[in-house]
This record gives C-alpha cells, structure tokens and sequence, in this order.
C-alpha cells in the first residue's frame, strides 16, 4: 500500500507541474478580464502539489496509524487537480487556444449577402436581395 500511494502522490505531482507549465505558458498572453480567475487557478493547482509533497514527507514516516490518512489526503488532492483539470481550467487554457487560431473574418466583409448586408442600409439589402434571392436572405427579411 505504501508503494502505491507514494507512486500515486508521484504521478499527482507530475500532473501538478504539467498543469502549472500550461498556466505559466498562457500568462502573458492572458485577457484582463481572466487574471484574477488565474491567481486563483494557480493557487488552487499550487495547493494540490503542496498536498502530494506533504502526503510524500508523511509516507517516508511508514507509521500504519497515519496511513487512513494520507490516503484520504491523495484521494481529495487527486480529485481536485482533477476537477481543476478537467472543468475549471478550461477557460484559461481555451483562451490560449483562441490566441492560436486562425484569424477571423472582420464583420464587414462581403463572403455572403447577409454579411454584406450588415454593413449597408437595409434598402441595399433589399436591393441586393432582388439581384440574387436566396431563401437564407428572405429569410432574413
């Protein structure tokens, strides 16, 4: 059992570090409105290393009272990286993500009749729905 929670609280603490790299990566290039979402997501995974390395110091221990324990301990740290992980980080992670993606067309162009629409006068849309009707511009109207 030993072993087990020790490779546990190992394996936890490499996840940690993965996830602390991910977030150091995004924080220059993070929104304003995100950064005190950040601090805290940091602190928050910063807290789960600080329960594996603490669960690791007890285990060296090898006392079978503390045991119940430190297992307790890694299940609730593992858990939470987890939910970190997998829900409440992905705001900042996908915000790295978008600063990657291809850029967007501006609103005003003209790839479609809706969207050159947008930017004339709705007499020039009907003007151009008239010239080429489509059922997606009717529609719209």
């Amino acid at each position: 059992m030993w072993d087990v929670l020790r490779d546990n609280n190992l394996d936890l603490l490499r996840q940690v570090d993965r996830l602390q790299e991910d977030l150091e990566g995004i924080s220059s290039s993070l929104l304003t409105e995100l950064r005190a979402y950040y601090e805290w997501a940091v602190e928050a995974v910063g807290a789960c290393g600080l329960q594996a390395r603490q669960n690791l110091e007890d285990l060296e221990l090898r006392r079978d009272e503390i045991l119940p324990d430190i297992l307790s301990s890694s299940q609730v740290a593992t858990r939470r990286l987890g939910l970190l992980n997998r829900r409440l980080l992905s705001p900042l992670l996908a915000s790295r993500a978008a600063r990657w993606a291809l850029p967007r067309r501006p609103l005003a162009t003209e790839h479609c009749l809706y969207c050159s629409a947008r930017s004339t006068s709705r007499a020039a849309f009907a003007s151009a729905l008239v010239l080429s009707p489509s059922p997606l511009a009717l529609a719209l109207l």
